[in-house]
């Protein structure tokens, strides 16, 4: 790109973060991301100067556009998301506008039978080995062991009630709650502590934590953790042969996946203290201790936790992440399998959508940089 189409294009960008550009400036600046540049676009403004500040601002103005065609329009994502999106891409601020031809949106409509998002799936399986589908298992009592009642709620929670005496056999009595990929679940164990269930995850934990000396349980996956305070027995989550995470009363989210190169453990507020191979560190809020490939241990500062959190709150997010990693992501949600065929560029993403989107949808938008994708019943295959 030339210095004096580069500064023009910050000029467009400029007016349009201020609400200023006109309906030919626009279109000019359409114009200029349909030939999908692989340069990024630094945007200056006397305004923001940091580059939470950039996307504060740039977030900001997606969702002024959304709820601006939510009111044309009631399929709020597909239409919303076609008609406007913001990206930061390779790292710094920048700005991507687009609106999608008729040819795009046709694209989507083409794709049959849309693999649609996961939902609220998951299996319990009790001390007797006895297994229980949660998705269609009815509301109210599903059972009662070593004096503890299990429950699910209208709401798709999975509750733990101690009403008799729990002490004497429930100590040694594990329950497992498992998603499968496509699902997320919430439960609130015995001691008050609620958890909430990533895809293709699972949870094992005694019954009752009565005369324990620890709440201790098992993850594999992810999940977010806020814990009920108790500072006479510690919470400790175990990854197992990876990392040990101990806790008085907290809020946490662990990303603990096998096909992941890194484990992660974010503070959300409180303190935990982070053990492996060994080496022992205690997490401030804002923290993030990652477990890299070879087996150190980095401790992160200023994380977004917006971000770590996206999944919980309804949002596929990505910031920074290769195509690689995010089909992971997608994979682990939809419940599909992921080909890569030819050589893929190599790019970084950040975006954001509802999980409740489908995956074309999500697809569509990714394609936007020159990646391709096409699904043969429930397998994408990435292409350049």
């Amino acid at each position: 790109m030339q210095d004096k189409e580069k500064i023009r294009l910050q000029e467009l960008a400029h007016k349009y973060l201020n609400g200023t550009i006109t309906s030919v400036e626009q279109q000019e600046f359409d114009n200029w991301f349909e030939e999908v540049n692989d340069e990024p676009l630094t945007v200056f403004s006397s305004g923001p100067v940091t580059e939470q500040e950039h996307k504060t601002q740039i977030f900001n103005k997606i969702t002024e556009t959304l709820q601006s065609n939510k009111k044309k329009t009631k399929r709020f994502w597909s239409t919303g998301l076609a008609a406007a999106s913001v990206f930061l891409c390779f790292g710094i601020a920048a700005y991507v506008h687009f609106h999608k031809s008729p040819e795009a949106r046709l694209a989507i409509n083409k794709m049959k039978d849309p693999i649609q998002p996961g939902g609220q799936k998951a299996y319990l399986t009790l001390a007797n080995g006895k297994r229980i589908v949660l998705t269609n298992a009815a509301n109210g009592k599903l059972a009662e062991e070593s004096g503890v009642q299990v429950s699910k709620t209208a709401e798709g929670e999975l509750i733990y009630t101690i009403t008799g005496n729990s002490k004497s056999q429930s100590s040694l009595a594990f329950n497992t709650i498992e998603t499968p990929r496509g699902g997320q679940y919430q439960i609130r164990l015995p001691d008050g502590t609620q958890v909430w269930l990533n895809s293709a995850s699972s949870l094992k934990y005694p019954i009752s934590f009565e005369s324990q000396p620890t709440r201790r349980v098992m993850l594999q996956g992810e999940a977010y953790f806020e814990v009920t305070k108790n500072k006479k027995v510690p919470f400790i989550v175990d990854i197992k042969d990876k990392q040990e995470v101990k806790v008085l009363g907290t809020h946490f989210n662990i990303m603990a996946y096998s096909d992941e190169p890194m484990l992660e453990t974010t503070l959300m507020e409180g303190s935990v203290e982070v053990s492996h191979n060994n080496h022992k560190n205690i997490l401030k809020p804002g923290q993030q201790s990652s477990i890299q490939p070879g087996g150190e241990m980095h401790i992160l500062d200023n994380i977004d936790l917006n971000s770590v959190i996206a999944w919980k709150n309804g949002k596929i997010f990505f910031e920074g992440q290769d195509i690689r990693s995010i089909m992971r992501q997608i994979s682990r949600w939809y419940n599909v399998e992921v080909e890569y065929h030819g050589n893929i560029p190599k790019r970084s993403f950040t975006g954001a959508i509802s999980r409740d989107a489908s995956l074309s949808e999500l697809l569509e938008i990714l394609k936007l940089s020159k990646v391709h994708f096409r699904i043969e019943n429930r397998t994408i295959i990435v292409t350049p």
